[in-house]
C-alpha cells in the first residue's frame, strides 16, 4: 500500500504542470482543429489570390528557402510524406495506451497509414508523372524538337513544356489535412486532462484529493469529456463514440486510478508529439506559399489541391468509415 501511495503522490504532484501545459497547447486548436472543408476552401482562396497578386512572380528567390536546391526542399519536401507519416505515427502511438483495445487500434492505424500511402504514391509517382509525360513537348527556341522525353530534353539544354500538376501543392494539402484529422484525438486527450485537473483541485469531486489517495469514479470519468466539447454535431458524435469514453465507462472504480496514472506518464510524450505535428503543419503551409508564388500555373496548383482534398475526403469520410478504421 505504501508503494502505491508513493507512486500516486509522484504523478499527482505533476497534475498542475500537466494542466498548465495542456492549456497552452489549446492555443493550437484554432489552427489544427479547423474543419477539413473550411481548410481546403481557404487554401484554394489563398492560392488564387497569391497567384493573381500583381508582381508576385517577380519576387526574388531566397535561395535558402525557395530554390529547388534549398535544405527545405531537399530534406523536408522531397521526403514530405515520410515526415508526415512519422509525425502521424508518433502522435497516434503515444495515445495508444489510453485505448481500451491497443492492438485493435494499432491495426487500424497501420491500415490507415497503408491506404494513405497507396493513394499518395498512386498520384505522385504514377498519375502525375504520366500526365506530364504525355502532355509534354521539348522546345528549342520555341520550336518543338521532340515529344514526351523530359530527361533527354533537359539534358540537351532545351525546355520541356507540359501540363505539370503541382505535386507540391497536392502533397502539402494532403499532408496537412491528414495530420489535422489525426490530431482530432487531442480533443479527447485534453478533455481528459482537464477533468483530471478539476478532480485534483476539488477534493469533493469523485474522491480526488492530491493530499490523499487520488481516485476517479466512473460517473466523473464519464462526464470528463463534456467539459470541452466542440460545437458541431459531427465532432460531438465522434467524441461520444470514442474508444476513450467507452474505456472509461467500462472501467471499474479500482482501475480508473491506473488510467489516471497512465495519462500522467503519457502527457509529456503526447505534448511533444503534438507540438511537432503543429510545427510540421506550419512548415507545409510555408512550402505551399512558396510553391504558389514561384512555381506552376494557377490551374496546375488548383488541380493539385483539389485532388488532395478529394482524396482525403474519400479516405476519411467514406472508405475509413466503411471499413471501420477510425
Amino acid at each position: 500500500m505504501s508503494m502505491i501511495r508513493i507512486f500516486d503522490l509522484n504523478w499527482t504532484q505533476c497534475i498542475p504542470t500537466m494542466v498548465c501545459t495542456n492549456r497552452k497547447l489549446r492555443i493550437f486548436r484554432h489552427y489544427m482543429l479547423v474543419p477539413w472543408y473550411a481548410r481546403a476552401g481557404a487554401t484554394i482562396l489563398v492560392v488564387a489570390v497569391l497567384s493573381f497578386l500583381q508582381g508576385a512572380d517577380e519576387i526574388k528567390h531566397v535561395d535558402a528557402l525557395t530554390s529547388k536546391d534549398s535544405i527545405l526542399n531537399q530534406v523536408f519536401v522531397k521526403m514530405g510524406w515520410a515526415w508526415t507519416l512519422l509525425a502521424f505515427l508518433v502522435l497516434t502511438l503515444s495515445l495508444l495506451p489510453l485505448s481500451p483495445q491497443p492492438l485493435n487500434a494499432s491495426i487500424k492505424m497501420a491500415l490507415r497509414a497503408l491506404l494513405l500511402t497507396i493513394i499518395f504514391y498512386t498520384w505522385c509517382a504514377v498519375i502525375f508523372p504520366s500526365i506530364e509525360h504525355y502532355t509534354g513537348m521539348c522546345l528549342s527556341n520555341n520550336v518543338v524538337v521532340s515529344r514526351h522525353d523530359k530527361k533527354k530534353c533537359l539534358k540537351s539544354g532545351h525546355k520541356f513544356d507540359s501540363f505539370d500538376i503541382s505535386g507540391h501543392a497536392f502533397l502539402m494539402v494532403y499532408c496537412v489535412l491528414t495530420i489535422m484529422q489525426e490530431a482530432q484525438t487531442m480533443r479527447r486527450y485534453m478533455a481528459l486532462g482537464q477533468g483530471i485537473g478539476k478532480l485534483n483541485e476539488n477534493p469533493d469531486a469523485g474522491n480526488a484529493n492530491v493530499q490523499g489517495n487520488s481516485t476517479m469514479t466512473k460517473e466523473n470519468a464519464q462526464n470528463l469529456l463534456a467539459s470541452d466539447q466542440p460545437k458541431s454535431s459531427e465532432d460531438i458524435n465522434k467524441v461520444a463514440s470514442s474508444p476513450v469514453q467507452e474505456n472509461l465507462e467500462a472501467l471499474p472504480d479500482s482501475e480508473v486510478i491506473k488510467f489516471q496514472a497512465t495519462y500522467m506518464r503519457l502527457w509529456p510524450i503526447v505534448s511533444i508529439a503534438y507540438v511537432g505535428v503543429c510545427v510540421l503543419c506550419v512548415m507545409w503551409d510555408i512550402v505551399l506559399v512558396i510553391t504558389t508564388i514561384y512555381y506552376h500555373t494557377l490551374s496546375e496548383k488548383l488541380l493539385g489541391i483539389s485532388i488532395a482534398a478529394s482524396s482525403f475526403a474519400f479516405l476519411y469520410k467514406y472508405l475509413f468509415i466503411k471499413l471501420n478504421l477510425l
